[in-house]
């Protein structure tokens, strides 16, 4: 039987934020509504105090747990072994909660990785905000450029950025946290909340259990529980209002060694963070690296990133590529399956990347 790949809910947010309060909300309305969740968290420390927290007072979720490093650099290869332990659980969902260091744009990346891909899809990245202090994060962390880059992704690639501790700011502070936010993000939906009391059916639109899918009996499972509140989006002036799902490309089917690709239905996303994967097969014949890397290169600000594996080593041999930037980089490969590239965009659009790839490849 053909199974859609399984919704991921990024948590998102810097240390002290409220994400894992979040969380165990999440958590307990999963199972109020009979959702299977899946839990994977990133500790930057050794001693993993959330997970545990989580561990506690969970029976039903699967927990994978990755310490000591951030998910997004020095942990990353780590993060498609964890995913795919967990997809075998066959949950409704995932909720992946990062360490408060880390940018989501790169875990939409990671989730590409050939193990994994068609097995998981982002679904949504829900950002929280500590709306005490994220007017002062510029000043307090003015000589690290690159925390400071991360904390401004955190806001720019979120569906969801959740104003958390709003009692404690006043009404001038709370306009300039809603300016800073229509600034880096007018598209996102804005919640304003107290310890992320928030309607947690709104991080789960699109998601509904699923009667095909059992779950394994695990030995030491447990289940979340915290208390629940409910407070409705706020559109930003500006924002556009409401979203409702854009298509999501169509995934393909987990890929083993030699083996081609077989398509299973395409879910609905509400990331605005989408992947265009494309298997080239036949129509990779007679393209140069050259050629490829024109294709590539011509995507402009549309693609954030890009990677995959093609023949164009020694003999017909495949090579990984990375593009990050306008910085596009080609190394040996070990890699044994169909050549296929992804590419990772805001708001990208698979099928008219799809259309163009085919034209180009017709005039090859």
């Amino acid at each position: 039987m053909e199974q859609s790949a399984i919704p991921v809910i990024v948590l998102s947010g810097f240390l002290g934020s409220g994400k894992t309060t979040l969380l165990l909300r999440l958590l307990q309305h999963a199972k109020a509504t009979g959702l299977r969740a899946s839990v994977l968290m990133n500790e930057i420390g050794a001693v993993d105090v959330d997970g545990t927290m989580v561990s506690s007072a969970s029976a039903t979720q699967m927990l994978e747990r990755i310490t000591e490093g951030c998910l997004c650099c020095s942990k990353k290869s780590e993060l498609a072994s964890c995913l795919e332990r967990l997809a075998l659980m066959q949950p409704d969902v995932i909720v992946m909660e990062l360490t408060g260091v880390a940018n989501p744009e790169e875990i939409a990346e990671a989730i590409t990785e050939p193990i994994i891909i068609g097995k998981v899809r982002l679904h949504r990245i829900v950002t929280v905000l500590d709306a005490e202090h994220a007017l002062d994060y510029n000043s307090i962390f003015s000589s690290d450029r690159e925390l400071i880059r991360t904390l401004r992704k955190q806001i720019e690639v979120a569906d969801f950025i959740i104003a958390n501790k709003y009692d404690l700011i006043s009404n001038r502070t709370a306009d300039k946290v809603k300016q800073l936010i229509r600034d880096r993000n007018p598209a996102a939906d804005f919640i304003t909340a107290t310890r992320c009391e928030i309607d947690s059916a709104l991080v789960f639109a699109g998601i509904s259990p699923s009667g095909a899918r059992r779950q394994p009996v695990i030995s030491g499972m447990r289940t979340a529980i915290a208390t629940g509140g409910r407070v409705l989006p706020e559109k930003l002036p500006g924002s556009g209002g409401g979203k409702s799902p854009a298509p999501a490309g169509k995934p393909a089917a987990a890929m083993q060694p030699g083996a081609a690709p077989t398509a299973t239905k395409a879910p609905s996303s509400y990331s605005r963070i989408r992947t265009a994967a494309i298997y080239p097969g036949a129509d990779a014949a007679g393209l140069t690296r050259r050629q490829f890397e024109a294709f590539i290169g011509g995507r402009g600000n549309n693609c954030m990133r890009a990677k995959g594996y093609l023949p164009f080593g020694k003999d017909g041999s495949l090579m990984l590529f990375q593009l990050a930037g306008k910085r596009l980089e080609w190394s040996p490969s070990s890699y044994e399956g169909e050549p296929y590239f992804v590419m990772i965009g805001i708001e990208l659009d698979e099928s008219k990347v799809k259309q163009e790839w085919a034209r180009f490849t017709a005039r090859k």
